[in-house]
């Protein structure tokens, strides 16, 4: 029940049917708004597991890299060597 805005005493009375009508949009809504933030969390979830895939894919090619050049590097002549330090 609401009371007019006009100070007087007679309540306005919403019809049942309304009502319900109201409340069941609001579950829908509710409902839907969760599903969202479901899919969200989820798709965040699966991003971060990929970028955690994708950084160590990276670290593992990058300690690759390094061990190759210093199996290169140790092929090399001195010579060679002193050069590339002197640079």
């Amino acid at each position: 029940m609401l009371k007019k805005m006009d100070g007087s005493e007679e309540p306005y009375m919403i019809p049942g049917g309304l009502m319900e009508s109201f409340q069941t949009r609001l579950e829908v809504e509710k409902t839907q708004l969760f599903e969202m933030r479901k899919e969200i969390e989820d798709d965040h979830q699966r991003k971060k597991v990929e970028i955690e895939a994708m950084n160590k894919d990276f670290y593992s090619q990058q300690a690759h890299l390094e061990s190759r050049i210093q199996s290169i590097l140790k092929k090399l002549p001195i010579e060679v060597l002193h050069d590339l330090q002197d640079e």
